[in-house]
């Protein structure tokens, strides 16, 4: 499988949210409400990808206890190390968003 090869769901999925895009600033006034269309979207993206970082590290708890060889249960333990790795900086992505929009957009 090459890396531009896509399936056409996934083109399709990628297609809708681009149309979907200039429908949500239709109700934006002023920069303030194009900011705060831009924080939820980012916040609904950083918590999807902490609720994927937590699946794949549950994954590799899985790996980890039915692993019948030592290489699977290495395997296992660096998708744990690479799960929780994700989680901490999704975390600390979210903090570094919020700090910043209530430091310069109190409105926000």
């Amino acid at each position: 499988m090459t890396p531009f090869s896509h399936s056409k769901t996934t083109v399709v999925g990628i297609l809708a949210a681009l149309l979907f895009v200039p429908f949500a600033f239709l109700h934006a006034e002023t920069l303030a409400d194009i900011l705060l269309i831009f924080v939820e979207i980012f916040n609904m993206a950083v918590f999807l990808f902490m609720v994927l970082s937590i699946l794949f590290f549950i994954m590799g708890a899985i790996k980890l206890i039915y692993g019948a060889s030592d290489t699977a249960r290495a395997e296992a333990k660096q998708q744990m190390i690479w799960g929780s790795l994700a989680l901490a900086v999704m975390v600390a992505v979210w903090g570094l968003v919020e700090v910043i929009t209530t430091t310069f957009f109190e409105t926000l």
